[in-house]
């Protein structure tokens, strides 16, 4: 597959109308895990079937470990599918700048990263960036780390969270469980495209799923409030 990709730098905040993939995320591609992450944008958008002529082809309903596919509101691209059972309450860090939220109500959920800053985090509003020390759910920070760690997170999962908006983008963050963000009513009108940082490669992606622990930019058109939750 292509890793053709254009490097954007995380500060920019204009982020351009077109995109393309860059690599994806794995737990530990140098000792051979290929399994996905939570960073990975190759979860739940490949399709179940297409038709070439007249033969339909249908993609596998287990993994290459036998897993039930899809985990998920729809299929994974590659070998594994994604246990959200098993990883959500995995993050995978990677070295350099990543963007998250807080899925958990643990108050000790950022002491994790403070061995691995490398730099103050920043959170976004209207006003432009600023370094920050209070970490809130519904909002999404920008964190350096000298290195790739992983860590379980603590506590119970985030079940909903209001996540307030203004005109123009927004840096925000998500609930403890996986959102699909095209259900939310106002999406298709005025809230939208959502797009995610893949911390590996280096390049925004557009996503309409919403992950524990990642955080976002979302463009919008007005005012408002967004309900995460059940």
């Amino acid at each position: 597959m292509s890793t053709n990709y254009k490097q954007i730098d995380p500060f920019n905040a204009t982020l351009p109308n077109n995109y393309s993939f860059g690599a994806s995320s794995f737990v530990d591609p140098s000792s051979g895990n290929y399994h996905l992450t939570n960073h990975s944008r190759y979860i739940d958008i490949a399709i179940e079937h297409f038709v070439v002529g007249a033969d339909t082809f249908y993609a596998p309903s287990i993994d290459i470990e036998g897993t039930p596919r899809p985990n998920g509101s729809g299929f994974d691209i590659g070998a594994y599918e994604y246990l959200f059972a098993f990883y959500d309450s995995t993050l995978f860090i990677q070295s350099g700048w990543n963007l998250i939220s807080v899925p958990t109500d643990d108050p000790a959920y950022f002491m994790e990263f403070i061995a691995h800053l490398a730099g103050p985090i920043y959170e976004y509003d209207s006003t432009g960036y600023r370094e920050t020390s209070i970490i809130t759910p519904g909002k999404g920070y920008w964190v350096p780390v000298d290195s790739a760690f992983s860590f379980t997170t603590s506590g119970s999962d985030i079940d909903s969270v209001l996540v307030h908006l203004r005109v123009g983008w927004n840096l925000i963050g998500t609930c403890g469980h996986p959102i699909y963000a095209l259900y939310h009513p106002i999406f298709s009108t005025d809230i939208g495209p959502y797009y995610g940082f893949d911390s590996a490669s280096g390049v925004y992606y557009r996503t309409d799923h919403l992950y524990p622990g990642n955080g976002y930019w979302v463009l919008s058109k007005l005012d408002t409030t967004l309900f995460f939750g059940p």
